[in-house]
Order: C-alpha cells, then sequence, then structure tokens
C-alpha cells in the first residue's frame, strides 16, 4: 500500500524487509484464528451428536465365561483356570442374568475344602455387583459406565424388564469407535483459514 501510495521503488527492499519482520513477530505472539475456534467447536459438537446416535448394539461380542446355576464348583473352578478373568456371568435355565461369581469367591469355598459338585446356586452370585449395559445405551453412557468399573468388559441384558444375557462390551472396543468417529470428523473438515483477530483469547 506504501508502494502505490508513493510509487518510490527504493522503498519496495525495506518494505520487504519490513514484512518478514512483522510475520516473524505475530507469529512469535499469534493469538487463535477465529475461523479455526469456531472449527473446533463444530468437529466438537457434531462428533457429541455423533455419540449419541450411536448405540452399543454394533459392539456386542459373545459372552464365553458364562456358567448355569446348576452347574458345579469344579466347572467354575476349570473356567477361571481356563479364563484369566475376575468374574463368570451366571445365567438362570433361561439364560436371564443372575450376576457375577468373582474368583475370589471360589477361591473361598476351595479353602474350605467344600465338595467340587456344589451348584453354583449355593455360592455367593452377586446381582449388581458391576455395572451392566443394554443395546440400545449410546456410546456416552456405556463409557461413563466403564468409568465407575475397573475392568475391560461389562455384560449385555436385552433390557430392564427382561434381563437376556446378549453378550458383552469391551471398553477397548468402545475407545475405538470414538477415536475412529473423531478421525472421520477431522478428515471431512473444510480446509483451515486463518483469520486472525486480536486479543482473542
Amino acid at each position: 500500500m506504501i508502494f502505490e501510495m508513493t510509487h518510490r521503488i527504493d522503498l519496495v527492499l525495506p518494505l520487504m524487509f519490513a514484512c518478514v519482520i512483522a510475520n516473524v513477530v505475530s507469529s512469535l505472539f499469534s493469538t487463535p484464528a477465529m475461523y479455526g475456534v469456531t472449527l473446533s467447536r463444530e468437529q466438537a459438537a457434531r462428533l457429541r451428536r455423533q455419540i449419541s446416535s450411536m448405540t452399543l448394539k454394533g459392539l456386542v461380542i459373545e459372552a464365553r465365561t458364562v456358567l448355569r446355576q446348576d452347574q458345579t464348583l469344579e466347572q467354575a473352578v476349570a473356567m477361571f483356570q481356563d479364563h484369566p478373568v475376575r468374574y463368570i456371568y451366571v445365567v438362570d435355565e433361561n439364560n436371564h442374568y443372575q450376576g457375577v461369581l468373582s474368583n475370589q469367591e471360589v477361591t473361598r469355598w476351595l479353602l474350605s475344602q467344600s465338595p467340587m459338585t456344589t451348584p453354583i446356586s449355593e455360592l455367593m452370585v452377586q446381582p449388581h455387583f458391576i455395572p451392566v449395559l443394554h443395546p440400545d445405551m449410546t456410546l456416552g453412557e456405556g463409557l461413563e459406565l466403564f468409568l465407575t468399573f475397573m475392568g475391560e468388559r461389562l455384560p449385555v441384558l436385552l433390557s430392564k424388564d427382561e434381563p437376556i444375557l446378549l453378550g458383552v462390551v469391551r471398553k477397548s472396543a468402545i475407545l475405538e469407535q470414538l477415536e475412529e468417529q473423531r478421525a472421520l470428523s477431522e478428515r471431512h473438515q473444510p480446509p483451515h483459514i486463518d483469520f486472525r483477530i486480536s486479543g482473542d483469547k
């Protein structure tokens, strides 16, 4: 603008040098870009909407550590030996969830030299010891329950009124799904344009 106003060629080199210095100084003390802040807020809001619309249904996998109430202490011991888990899910003859049987409880019965034929129904099965999930829960709701539980998996029941054990959901599967949605959101963002506004905190 100064060159256009003065038409003095001898000012071009000093003006170029001044522009370089100004660019370096502004980079050192740059403030957030207005467009960048708005874009990040829109991405966060879009990601929240996506998470709130996605349910756990697609993440349910088979539960491999399940025993019926009429099975025995011996079968519980064998299952704990085959699977390095803390809990076994207990169901009735109709596959209705009854609770969990912990490895500590099984160990206590073994130390008391109880018969290996003791049915699981006589052991302490805890119905509300760990949270349960439902397939219509959102990813966010599932993650909130995992935050209260120090474990990798939680049982999934059909509904509160019909507690049929459908399987389990792993915490890592929820986190992977959230990370995938975040990556997709970033990949589909428009090109970044830097409109800086001074004094923006």
